[in-house]
């Protein structure tokens, strides 16, 4: 005997309402499935897309401003909205609208920008350098770099020795010149 049923005849559900009780078993039937009207796509109907404008220059300073000032310290999309009185969703909306790219890859990006200055100082080791820029430890550091630049940050750092500092940026996977 299930517990529902143990329940019902020990009184548990008096007093409730007969929708509250447990529902028969049923067969399902196949036909049920062709009668439940299907909701239109919501990109087809008027006005469910909306259009988002850039992000104002303003607003774009002060979180490009905000970031430089705090890229050592871990910056979540939340910090990066409140700082220009938007929500987290509006704001990553015009910050790509206006940059071309999501907050955190902007972020990523700067972050290897700044890398890439500190990688000409010989005394800085890759681990340093990484936690000098926010990343939480070296190998995401060096896969990020790698992606974004082309090479791996200790390579680019030996080219940068030989004179050779401005990395290709048409190498495969290579975003950002240093």
């Amino acid at each position: 005997m299930s517990r529902s049923t143990e329940r019902m005849e020990r009184g548990a559900f008096d007093g409730l309402s007969e929708a509250c009780l447990p529902l028969p078993a049923v067969d399902h039937d196949p036909a049920f499935d062709a009668e439940v009207p299907q909701h239109p796509d919501p990109q087809s109907s008027p006005g469910a897309s909306r259009h988002v404008g850039p992000l104002l220059k303003w607003r774009y300073r002060r979180v490009e401003r905000y970031i430089d000032d705090h890229l050592e310290d871990r910056i979540m999309l939340a910090d990066m909205a409140r700082i220009v009185g938007l929500t987290r969703m509006h704001f990553a909306a015009q910050f790509r609208v206006a940059t071309g790219v999501k907050p955190h890859e902007f972020l990523l990006q700067r972050r290897i920008a700044r890398a890439c200055g500190f990688l000409r100082d010989e005394s800085l080791s890759l681990v340093e350098i990484a936690l000098k820029v926010g990343f939480q430890s070296q190998a995401h550091f060096t896969t990020v770099f790698k992606r974004i630049v082309g090479e791996t940050p200790n390579r680019w750092r030996r080219l940068a020795r030989l004179g050779a500092d401005r990395i290709d940026p048409l190498r495969a996977g290579a975003q950002l010149r240093c």
